[in-house]
């Protein structure tokens, strides 16, 4: 069964996007453009590229930023395009709160 959940998508390029995504690992995988890496911080976590640091992915600022004020520790970066999503019973997916959406607006200067 695969599950669709609301997430945040961090580009590399600065777009973004609030909305419902497949969390299924093919559909993951497309989201960030191979092998998927899942970052835990607090009450969420974020798919990244597996070796985007590895292969020399651009660091993606916003994401990084985000990450950070949601409980990334200080000495690490997100590369590549981000999928942020909440945490699910047994810690699977979940929805990701509006208020974290919020929060990258305020971040990033947006209304």
């Amino acid at each position: 069964m695969v599950l669709s959940c609301q997430a945040l998508l961090i580009y590399v390029n600065g777009n973004s996007a609030y909305g419902p995504v497949f969390t299924d690992l093919r559909s993951l995988q497309g989201m960030v453009g191979g092998d998927i890496e899942c970052v835990r911080f607090g009450r969420y976590h974020a798919y990244v590229n597996a070796v985007g640091k590895l292969r020399g992915l651009e660091v993606n600022r916003r994401a990084t930023l985000l990450a950070l004020e949601l409980g990334l520790t200080a000495d690490d970066v997100l590369v590549g395009d981000v999928v942020f999503l909440g945490e699910g019973a047994g810690g699977c997916e979940g929805d990701l709160p509006a208020e974290v959406v919020t929060t990258y607006m305020r971040l990033i200067g947006s209304d």
